[in-house]
């Protein structure tokens, strides 16, 4: 459905903008937007599961508007803080949602390979 009043060359029609909004809103929903990724609760499992690991801690730096927590995983041993580092970021936008895949993925694997050489 398009309600464009008066088209202009180069303008998006108003059903355009509207229809990406609702796109943008169901990401927020309980199901996960895009099939085969986690949900909230899914994603939140799976950094809690890589928590348990003796090389990996986690905290909360805070909660979101929604109420969820904005996690800190760090992998390592000993004095953490004072090493160098790489600092992954995922999921900066809600709907954006490769970026927590991908960093939850590859805490997973560097713990998972770090756990078979030990």
């Amino acid at each position: 459905m398009t309600f464009t009043i008066a088209r202009r060359p180069g303008r998006v029609p108003i059903g355009a903008v509207l229809g990406a909004f609702i796109l943008t809103s169901v990401a927020y929903a309980g199901e996960p937007a895009v099939p085969g990724y986690a949900d909230y609760a899914a994603y939140q499992v799976a950094v809690k599961s890589i928590a348990k690991s003796k090389l990996a801690t986690l905290e909360s730096l805070g909660t979101t508007e929604a109420g969820r927590d904005v996690f800190l995983l760090t992998i390592g041993t000993g004095k953490t803080d004072e090493k160098p580092a790489l600092l992954v970021v995922g999921n900066v936008h809600a709907p954006h949602l490769l970026g927590s895949e991908l960093a939850t993925r590859l805490a997973k694997r560097i713990v998972d390979d770090a756990s078979k050489d030990a």
